[in-house]
């Protein structure tokens, strides 16, 4: 692989830098006639400009010729204002905190415990777990054909003999939602008391 171009995009202070294979050298037959080298592209990145070290890493041994290009780019950083970083904290915490909400999301619509088991809680799985738990409700009995059980994840059955056995159930869903909702809860704390974007940062759904 080698360097093909390094470009210094001016309007956004920024680098694109391409590297090529050559599949086949450029060569020369005895008449003199050229034919050139055929190239396939393996790799362009577009590097910001305070991402001039890891374009100086991927240089590597080419650097050298790229120094000037590279100190150019810092040379016309324009350091950001207060109000900059005001907008870029606020962003990031808009952004967290919609992130959050997804993190919620998706904790709910993977699996909940019960019975040492895991169950499957997507949609089509909640799908089904609601259409039973509606016949409960408004019958007070299983859907006819329900075989009284429950599939876990791992493929083994929970046995739900009886009404009472699939509302236990039922209700170890609930509590991993409430379970869910409490942790996206102290994330947003945490977020509202975030102070730098590196704490803002730090905010993980992963306890």
């Amino acid at each position: 692989m080698i360097i093909k171009s390094v470009i210094h995009d001016l309007p956004t202070n920024s680098v694109e830098a391409t590297w090529v294979e050559v599949i086949t050298p450029e060569s020369t037959d005895a008449e003199g006639n050229v034919t050139p080298a055929v190239e396939m592209q393996v790799r362009c990145h577009s590097y910001a400009a305070v991402q001039m070290g890891m374009l100086e890493a991927d240089l590597g041994t080419d650097l050298p010729a790229y120094a000037d290009l590279i100190a150019d780019v810092r040379a016309a950083i324009v350091p950001p204002t207060a109000q900059d970083i005001a907008a870029e904290f606020a962003a990031a915490k808009t952004a967290k905190n919609i992130q959050i909400n997804q993190w919620r999301a998706t904790a709910n619509q993977t699996t909940f415990p019960h019975a040492g088991k895991l169950i499957a809680c997507d949609a089509l799985s909640r799908s089904d777990i609601d259409a039973v738990a509606n016949s409960v409700s408004l019958t007070g009995a299983f859907p006819a054909g329900f075989p009284g059980a429950w599939k876990a994840v791992d493929n083994s059955y929970i046995m739900l003999p009886n009404v009472d056995a699939f509302k236990a159930m039922h209700a170890s869903m609930t509590l991993q939602g409430t379970i869910n909702f409490g942790r996206s809860q102290t994330l947003k704390a945490d977020l509202a008391a975030a102070t730098t974007l590196e704490q803002v940062n730090a905010i993980t759904w992963e306890v």
